[in-house]
């Protein structure tokens, strides 16, 4: 449901820059860091990444480190598909989780796309990985923090006609969009900052626990 492509600003030049220089741990943890940023800030409920076995062999890195990953930004993963190639992963805090699948307009969006009527975490995220094994399912904006009316706008509209695109495309209230929008970039921003300060002050050593969720 859209994803943001725009131009990298300097602290982003500086951060990828960065990464370039780093080993394989370092360089999944940072690439990681940046991708599920509002996650780990408490202001999104899940994150979404692929790890490609093209790509530095991103696929080898996430299997060796993901334990590490876990442990050192203290998100839980559940893995959504998995070929020879590549690797998808769907990042989230329990809590955060927890209180979106609460909310009785989820609840209700979920239930009529045929999921069990509960807010536990895993038996909604089992069945949603059954489905995303044969494509990408509507609920799966839900899952990410995408408002209901949006995801319903774009079903609607089948994925047309959207007021904005930002990182998704916004069909209702596009002035709190806007506003989240920036305030996710404003995260990931912070999130660059503290991990080259950080790595500057360890000589290159990343290991120091950044962030936690709130």
């Amino acid at each position: 449901m859209g994803g943001k492509v725009k131009g990298l600003n300097s602290t982003a030049e500086n951060y990828f820059a960065a990464l370039g220089e780093m080993g394989g741990k370092d360089f999944i943890f940072a690439r990681i860091i940046y991708e599920i940023a509002p996650v780990l800030t408490g202001v999104k409920p899940s994150s979404i990444m692929t790890f490609s076995a093209c790509s530095r062999n991103m696929a080898d890195l996430w299997d060796e480190y993901k334990y590490y990953i876990r442990d050192a930004t203290g998100a839980e993963w559940f893995e959504m598909k998995r070929s020879d190639f590549q690797i998808t992963v769907l990042f989230y805090v329990s809590n955060q989780m927890e209180k979106m699948l609460h909310k009785r307009e989820v609840r209700e969006f979920l239930r009529l796309q045929g999921y069990p009527d509960q807010q536990a975490v895993l038996p909604i995220l089992t069945e949603l990985k059954s489905r995303f094994e044969k494509g990408i399912p509507h609920e799966m904006g839900i899952i990410l923090g995408i408002p209901v009316k949006d995801v319903r706008g774009y079903i609607e509209k089948n994925g047309c006609g959207a007021l904005f695109c930002g990182y998704w495309k916004v069909y209702h209230n596009p002035g709190r969009a806007e506003k989240l929008f920036r305030h996710y970039d404003s995260i990931r921003t912070k999130i660059m900052l503290e991990f080259l300060a950080t790595t500057a002050c360890n000589h290159g050593n990343s290991e120091t626990r950044l962030c936690c969720a709130g």
